[in-house]
């Protein structure tokens, strides 16, 4: 009673926030105290006013001094569309915050769709990433697709060898969007098989050693 009754208070305090544009502190409160699953908070804002730039600042500073409290860190997503989409943007956040608990969570296909060049993304934000993500893409923004490794032409070999270069050693995963998992016919588990086979052989022609864990775990699914 005493946890439903923390969390009934949280998601009240949460309707509160979201009203006054502040959503993403009650989406580390809820996820802390009960060990939810928490999915992408979306920053939205207008993509084209760079003046808007300065609430995610302020957002993801008290973000970070809660998640220092508890030992947890915080991974900002630069997302195609959003109000920090570029990857200026997302320097000018984690600069303005400056602190060790926030880095980013660099999905590549966010600055593929963007026609940013791999190398020019990685080498400007590797060194301040917690996490990364994939996946396949088409097109360019306003008109582009995202799809699931192995349905488009990114270049994984390059991605990871400019990870590598950059001394990324964290986790690569893979996202499949919303938006393709609509698709008639999507199936999550060929997904998952297709995914992990295009980025196993990436980081075979890569010439880089996956971490041990990660490989053995490959080999018994």
């Amino acid at each position: 009673m005493e946890t439903r009754a923390r969390t009934v208070s949280l998601v009240r305090r949460g309707v509160t926030n979201l009203l006054a544009k502040r959503p993403f502190c009650i989406s580390f409160e809820v996820t802390y105290n009960c060990n939810a699953q928490c999915g992408h908070c979306h920053l939205g804002g207008a993509a084209n006013n760079p003046r808007e730039v300065r609430a995610p600042a302020e957002r993801f500073g008290e973000l970070a001094r809660m998640a220092e409290a508890t030992g947890a860190r915080v991974a900002l997503e630069p997302h195609v569309a959003a109000v920090v989409s570029r990857v200026e943007r997302a320097l000018y956040v984690l600069d303005e915050v400056g602190h060790d608990a926030l880095g980013l969570n660099l999905d590549i296909s966010h600055f593929a769709v963007q026609g940013v060049p791999t190398a020019d993304a990685v080498r400007a934000l590797a060194p301040r990433a917690f996490v990364s993500e994939v996946k396949d893409q088409r097109g360019i923004e306003p008109d582009f697709d995202f799809l699931i490794p192995g349905e488009g032409d990114f270049d994984y070999v390059e991605f990871l060898r400019e990870m590598d270069a950059a001394g990324y050693d964290g986790s690569v995963s893979v996202e499949v969007s919303v938006f393709r998992q609509r698709i008639d016919g999507y199936d999550p588990y060929e997904a998952a098989v297709t995914s992990y086979a295009v980025l196993a052989q990436a980081f075979s022609e890569a010439g880089i050693e996956r971490p041990r864990k990660a490989a053995r775990e490959g080999m018994n699914s």
